[in-house]
């Protein structure tokens, strides 16, 4: 019976040094990446995003957690990459440059369709905190 105990405790000791190291390597990753996403200005939004869908995870928990920070992360650098190029626009139109009617007439549809991502990105905002919370506390982050 104590020969049981001896291995099961074994086994847990193994997964605290190997299995579930990795695993908080991989929640940290992601922490990381969801940091320097919301530390990045506007115009680097994009890049970050693609560096925290570059973060490896094969932990179900450490998964579901970049899965929804993508689901924010995303539509929002998209739509502040639309509200950047409608402010170079604009600003064309105003200087020299001359910015083309084309471009002009399509601005308020494309700028519609930047609210819209950035209310689908709003919504994944708390799913996406919550998650972030979750690995926080189950490894200690």
């Amino acid at each position: 019976m104590r020969a049981k105990y001896t291995y099961f405790a074994a086994f847990f000791s193994m997964c605290a040094l190997f299995g579930c190291s990795h695993d908080k390597e991989e929640a940290a990753a992601v922490l990381r990446a969801v940091e320097v996403y919301r530390a990045a200005p506007d115009e680097d939004k994009t890049a970050a995003v693609e560096k925290l869908r570059a973060v490896a995870c094969s932990n179900a928990e450490v998964c579901a957690a970049k899965n929804e920070c993508m689901q924010m992360a995303e539509p929002t650098a998209s739509a502040l990459k639309t509200k950047i190029e409608a402010k170079h626009l604009l600003d064309d139109a105003k200087g020299d440059a001359g910015a083309s009617l084309e471009d002009l007439a399509a601005l308020p549809e494309r700028l519609d369709a930047a609210s819209k991502l950035l209310d689908m990105g709003h919504d994944h905002l708390v799913p996406c905190e919550d998650k972030l919370t979750g690995l926080r506390v189950k490894y200690r982050l």
